[in-house]
């Protein structure tokens, strides 16, 4: 576990020695932080075990074919994928080498999103770690380099970029086709919500859980027969712990600030988070939901730091209070998640590729 604990472990020593609410912590020393934290990551998901995460089995062989019978894509994943394995085993055999390479493409986008925009270096960190799809990077190979086109396309929506936007979603679904999903961030992004929009977005969000089996079931007809025959099948997945993050979210990104007080980034991001809200609440009853969420919660970890650094003069005490509760609220969680969680990927302990295979 010692990687892990090192991961979040000196960043919020560091940030704690510094003002742990880093309002007045320098760019230099905000940059510092988020270089150790996407480092220390990088090198985890470098030198990780095959036996770290669920699929990478799965994935090696994919890669082996790739290598013996370049572009034939035997095994059927999206076409995109497929070429690039294909591509990096014009080079090597080598699957580590091949992780290494993924690992980079991946986590180095969101990691220049996150220097450009963190406000609150911990917060953004520990947010990630919890809100954020993190466990997802060690197994979901296909997905994660699918998730990295959602900061071209954050960027490109902020800019009024359309063309550029849906381009890069539809470069992104080559790589997996649940990312097709991002086609809607342009829009809701762009959407004018203020405080007021609260008295009907809550019982909009109440009445999406209660016949959440009923609406997602009319969605899936609307996707096509392979999903039907893939995901017909609703289960609960226990989800219902990030829903309710999520709306306290909601509600605390409303209510904390003036809408006057925010510039046109924030209310986008809002809206972002917002449109988690309302995919998550179909995520308790089958896990695809969360898969579609997993493009978005990225966004979170930069919105809640700017809320918190925008609240009204009468609630400037509360927010920092608030700042401070989640900090310790959100490690105690992960830490729980480290001993306790379901571990459905296989993250827990951290195995490194010198170590013993099970």
């Amino acid at each position: 576990m010692l990687p892990y604990f090192l991961l979040f472990g000196i960043p919020a020593g560091y940030c704690l020695g510094r003002n742990w609410l880093n309002i007045k912590m320098t760019y230099r020393r905000k940059e510092f932080v988020l270089n150790f934290f996407f480092g220390c990551f990088l090198v985890i998901l470098m030198c990780r075990n095959i036996t770290c995460g669920t699929d990478l089995r799965n994935y090696a062989a994919i890669f082996s074919d790739a290598v013996l019978s370049p572009f034939r894509n035997s095994y059927e994943v999206e076409w995109g994928y497929n070429v690039l394995e294909s591509i990096i085993g014009l080079f090597t055999k080598d699957y580590q080498v091949n992780l290494v390479i993924l690992a980079l493409i991946s986590v180095i986008p969101i990691y220049i999103m996150y220097k450009k925009e963190v406000e609150i270096p911990y917060l953004t960190i520990i947010l990630f770690l919890t809100v954020a799809p993190f466990s997802m990077y060690f197994s979901g190979m296909r997905q994660v380099v699918a998730m990295a086109f959602a900061v071209p396309v954050y960027y490109f929506s902020r800019e009024k970029r359309i063309l550029p936007s849906l381009l890069t979603v539809a470069a992104s679904s080559l790589f997996h086709k649940s990312a097709w999903v991002m086609i809607v961030f342009y829009p809701v992004y762009h959407l004018q919500l203020t405080k007021k929009s609260l008295i009907w977005l809550i019982p909009g969000l109440v009445f999406t859980l209660a016949f959440n089996q009923q609406i997602f079931t009319v969605i899936l007809h609307f996707m096509g027969d392979r999903y039907i025959e893939k995901y017909s099948t609703t289960t609960s997945t226990g989800a219902y712990s990030i829903l309710i993050l999520l709306i306290i979210f909601v509600v605390y990104s409303f209510l904390l600030v003036r809408d006057v007080s925010l510039d046109k980034n924030v209310v986008g991001l809002r809206n972002i988070l917002l449109l988690t809200a309302v995919i998550q609440c179909f995520a308790p009853i089958h896990s695809i939901a969360m898969r579609m969420n997993y493009y978005f919660l990225p966004f979170i970890p930069i919105l809640i730091p700017k809320i918190a650094n925008r609240c009204s003069s009468k609630n400037r005490a509360m927010a920092k209070l608030s700042v401070i509760v989640l900090c310790l609220g959100l490690t105690a969680i992960y830490l729980r998640e480290m001993y306790t969680g379901a571990d459905i990927l296989n993250i827990y302990p951290y195995v490194p590729f010198w170590g013993n295979e099970n």
